[in-house]
Parts: structure tokens; C-alpha cells; sequence
């Protein structure tokens, strides 16, 4: 029993049939697809959707949720674990296969395809997950993690990491995936390190953290 679930930007609205249609499937078909679009973007002119694919449940609020609006909105709807992606990859028919053999031996554990550990931007002991190549959440965990402040409002996954009690690495995921356009080295830039580390400063005590 498991979901997908994205979120999207209005520049990328013109791939996104591609996406879901390789989301909705996949060879073990996720019981729903849920696509977040908010009604008004913090950054972007909404604009109107192309047609969705049969299995793809939309959520729609009000507000820009930022991107952990990929986590937290399927969260509060569904019950089983949730894999979250990013809607500029292409994924593969058993991509999400290689989560959910792993998933048996890791019933309780946030199962990640790429991380990195988190002494590089100054909190060591805590391993990021990365979204875009797809993170595994049991949905009680997933609505344990608060909305991120305004400083980690654009770094999702390192303020996903600074509440998550265990991630177990799924590396035959992640070469069952391919970018849509070149991704670039944005975790390597001074800015997104300077909001890197201004999300984690904001990461409870370690002594606060535990499985729901």
C-alpha cells in the first residue's frame, strides 16, 4: 500500500503528462498519484494544468506550500507510505519497485535513493535525503514534520532531515531515473549552501527526535 506524490511549478506544467504518466505506470501501481498545485505561487503566474492522467488525485490549497508541498498535503489525506519525487526526473516502470522490496526489511524507516551527510553544511550526524531521485516516508512520520519556517521555506529536504529518525539507503533506485532537463549543481552553489545552513540551524535537538 503506497502513494506518490509531487508538486510542480507552471515552467514545468508542459512535462508534467510525461511525468505522471510514468508515475501512474509504474509496474507496482501506486494506489494514487497526488499532485500538489497551489492556487496562487509565492514566485510564478499560475497558470492553467494539461490534462492529468487517469490516477493522478490533485490537491489544491490556497497558499503556496513551497517544496514540501511534494510531502506534507498527501500526508494529511492518505494512510500508507508515501514516495515522494520531483516532476523534472523521468522514472523508470520499477523505480518504485526497489523501494518497496527494501520497505520489507525496513518497515518504519525513511528509505532514500541519494543522500548526503549532513556535516558538509555544519550539523554533522543527520543523512538528507533528496527528493529528486526519491524518498520513502510512512505517512504517520510524514505528518510528524512540521511546516518549515521562512529561512528552510526553499530547502525542503534539509528540513525534512533534521526530523527523521532513520534513512535506509535504496541504491538500485537510483539509476532508474533520468533528468528531463540538466539539473545543474545546485546543491553546490553559495546559495543554496547559505539556505542549506540556515535550514539546519533551525533542526530540533537531536534528544527531541523519535520514530511516531
Amino acid at each position: 500500500m503506497y502513494a506518490i506524490s509531487l508538486t510542480s511549478i507552471p515552467p514545468r506544467f508542459g512535462q508534467l503528462p510525461q511525468v505522471l504518466g510514468a508515475l501512474v505506470g509504474q509496474v507496482v501501481r501506486p494506489d494514487v498519484v497526488f499532485l500538489t498545485i497551489p492556487k496562487r505561487y509565492r514566485r510564478f503566474e499560475s497558470r492553467a494544468l494539461p490534462a492529468l492522467p487517469f490516477g493522478v488525485a490533485l490537491i489544491e490549497p490556497e497558499d503556496d506550500p513551497g517544496p514540501i508541498g511534494k510531502l506534507r498535503p498527501a500526508a494529511a489525506r492518505y494512510g500508507g507510505d508515501l514516495l515522494i519525487c520531483d516532476d523534472d526526473w523521468l522514472y523508470a516502470p520499477d523505480w518504485a519497485a526497489a523501494f518497496l522490496r527494501v520497505r520489507d526489511d525496513h518497515p518504519k524507516a525513511v528509505l532514500a535513493a541519494s543522500s548526503w551527510e549532513s556535516g558538509r553544511i555544519g550539523r554533522p550526524g543527520r543523512t538528507v535525503p533528496q527528493g529528486f531521485a526519491g524518498v520513502m516516508f510512512p505517512s504517520a512520520l510524514a505528518r510528524t514534520i512540521p511546516e518549515p519556517p521562512e529561512a528552510a521555506w526553499s530547502v525542503d529536504d534539509v528540513w525534512m532531515a533534521g526530523h527523521l529518525p532513520e534513512v535506509v539507503a535504496v541504491p538500485d533506485a537510483r539509476g532508474k531515473m533520468r533528468p528531463l532537463s540538466d539539473p545543474g549543481a545546485l546543491q553546490l552553489s553559495p546559495e543554496r549552501d547559505a539556505a542549506n545552513r540556515a535550514a539546519a540551524a533551525l533542526w530540533p535537538d537531536a534528544t527531541k527526535v523519535s520514530e511516531p
